[in-house]
């Protein structure tokens, strides 16, 4: 595929994620950026809190780099404080405020963050499992406001701005670093693709250690348009988020399909009016056409996009659903044409299906503290960098690309990616374990089961104390669906663990 040219002129005062925050300040002072629950802050606030966070971290830190992890559930807070970071110079890293404190743990210190910003709940354990390797800093209220601002020339124009970490396969998480410019360039490409202004209004329903949330949270800062931050409690469920929908006049959301799909199901979307929405986004795992078909005749004022990308490019493809959808469609839609920008090229090295390879500026600048990684997946071609995404792809007549599937043990669950291997890891530490094998199969609605077969101890073995142990050293979306205890884990003649038998055991 060619590279495009983005048309629309980029704004040359913006060089790093900041500066979005800091223009829409100036431009639009007093209208709302941030909203929750019984809460709302302004533009100028906003800008006024995150010098205040920024300013307490210069003096502890100077102008040197330094990196901050954000240990906090999503709020006005935690938004401030993100920005905060950025203006100090810093690079964040936003932890699962609902996942195992081991796995925070081994993440806060991997990276070897120099401050961690959290709740008072969370301190005592914190402080107890870091040794006081982690510096205390006292920011005494976010309601206090600096009204000078901080000055901000950090050493590098276009540092480390975020690390997002995902499952690894090695049964621990691996960090991916992006700078200011890989995801200003992603936020530029939505701004000419959703043409959102000062008066739209972005949900906020991922969480920030999740890659969807930086096209709400960014796109929506950039264009002086309101944010809904939208709780944990709130996300789950769909009766809350078809009045929130209704009630907050969202023109723009963007969420997984299986978000969409509980709300086709149980949010009563016909006794709503949504007819405020104008753009439609969905991303993270396949959308089956019956409830997509469903949903296009609900929010029939929308356009709907499927958007494709792994955490490593952001979304790198993307394709406009046509409306309407064709009665007689079974198949997913296509995850459609490259971004403009951006480069694409599909080479064939598994089972004869071509794998897709992207390259441009989204692409990440790699996995932190990790080289064998970063040589397995990138490939530098004459100059350019391309990363490897270990997905399988087609492409239609009209050149739109369609996915086939993973080449590797990596599967999405309710959009988030998931590396089977570190379930593995993680259940084989369980002293009733014998031998396990994990394995994601895709049910007749496109969503993804997680299955561990077992082996275990006949004397210790319990499924509800596994289930336990489970969801207390892993995510709850890692956690698997069935647990299937076998005599023997099949195996292959090099003594390998048979995958592909399991996957044919028609039961499961």
């Amino acid at each position: 595929m060619g590279i495009y040219q983005i048309k629309k002129t980029v704004n040359p005062q913006i060089k790093r994620l900041e500066n979005l925050l800091e223009l829409s300040a100036q431009n639009w002072p007093s209208k709302t950026a941030l909203e929750e629950e019984g809460r709302s802050i302004n533009y100028e606030k906003l800008n006024k809190v995150s010098n205040l966070i920024a300013r307490a971290l210069k003096e502890s830190f100077g102008e040197s780099q330094f990196r901050a992890a954000i240990y906090y559930p999503k709020s006005i807070e935690s938004v401030a404080i993100l920005f905060g970071i950025l203006k100090a110079g810093g690079t964040y890293i936003p932890l699962d405020y609902e996942a195992p404190e081991s796995r925070n743990l081994f993440i806060i210190k991997d990276c070897a963050v120099s401050v961690i910003f959290t709740t008072s709940d969370k301190c005592p354990s914190l402080k107890k499992s870091l040794s006081g390797s982690i510096q205390d800093l006292n920011i005494d209220g976010l309601n206090q406001v600096s009204l000078l601002p901080i000055q901000t020339n950090p050493i590098q124009p276009d540092g480390l701005a975020y690390m997002l970490y995902t499952s690894g396969s090695t049964g621990k998480p691996k960090g991916v670093m992006f700078s200011h410019s890989n995801a200003l360039h992603f936020v530029n490409w939505c701004s000419n693709q959703f043409f959102p202004d000062e008066n739209s209004v972005f949900s906020s329903h991922a969480s920030f250690h999740f890659d969807l949330s930086i096209l709400d949270l960014y796109l929506s800062i950039k264009h002086g348009s309101k944010l809904i931050l939208i709780s944990s409690k709130e996300s789950k469920n769909p009766l809350a988020l078809s009045h929130l929908i209704e009630t907050k006049k969202i023109t723009h959301w963007y969420s997984t399909p299986t978000i969409l799909k509980l709300m086709v199901n149980y949010g009563k979307i016909e006794r709503h009016d949504h007819s405020s929405l104008k753009y439609v986004l969905f991303a993270g795992e396949v959308f089956p056409v019956n409830p997509l078909k469903k949903l296009t005749l609900l929010w029939s004022t929308a356009r709907f996009f499927n958007l494709y990308g792994p955490t490593e490019t952001n979304v790198c493809t993307y394709y406009e659903v046509k409306l309407p959808v064709d009665v007689n469609r079974i198949e997913p839609f296509p995850i459609g044409k490259i971004c403009e920008g951006l480069k694409s090229k599909t080479i064939t090295t598994f089972e004869g299906k071509p794998e897709l390879y992207i390259s441009g500026p989204n692409v990440s600048q790699g996995y932190w503290n990790n080289e064998g990684l970063n040589k397995s997946s990138f490939e530098n071609s004459e100059g350019v960098n391309w990363y490897k995404t270990g997905d399988l792809v087609d492409q239609d007549l009209e050149g739109n690309y369609i996915y086939l599937g993973r080449k590797d043990r990596m599967v999405k669950k309710n959009g988030f990616r998931v590396e089977l291997d570190e379930i593995e890891n993680t259940i084989n530490s369980n002293q009733q374990i014998i031998d396990v094998a994990v394995i994601g199969k895709i049910n007749s609605d496109f969503e993804c089961r997680i299955i561990a077969f077992i082996q275990i101890n006949d004397e210790e073995g319990n499924i509800l104390e596994l289930k336990k142990y489970c969801l207390e050293n892993m995510p709850h979306y890692m956690t698997p669906d069935v647990f299937v205890i076998l005599e023997n884990i099949p195996k292959t003649s090099t003594d390998k663990t048979d995958y592909q038998k399991l996957h044919h055991l028609n039961e499961f």
